[in-house]
């Protein structure tokens, strides 16, 4: 398909996450996965907190990043990674954020 085992594994997952986690339907969650993969070889690099290119709570790119390691996360995964970790660093490197 052009992607390794381990990257079409992230995207089933962030479609189980998505429809466990979202009020939408399968039509919806393919519609994401399908994104993700026009985005994957656009060369567009996914959240590495929920594995998707486009977020699913908001239809977002990762736009923040990371001032060390430059990797970018969504809005809303950077923020719920804070909360729930408890830690103000990078999810990717661990500096200070």
């Amino acid at each position: 398909m052009g992607v390794n085992d381990g990257k079409l594994r992230k995207w089933l997952l962030s479609i189980a996450v998505f429809l466990r986690n979202q009020n939408q339907g399968v039509v919806d969650a393919i519609a994401l996965w399908k994104a993700n993969v026009d985005r994957e070889f656009e060369g567009v690099e996914p959240c590495l907190i929920c594995y998707s290119v486009i977020s699913a709570a908001n239809g977002q790119l990762p736009r923040l990043s990371c001032r060390t390691c430059a990797v970018r996360f969504h809005p809303a995964c950077l923020y719920r990674w804070f909360k729930s970790s408890g830690k103000i660093s990078c999810p990717h490197c661990q500096n200070p954020w």
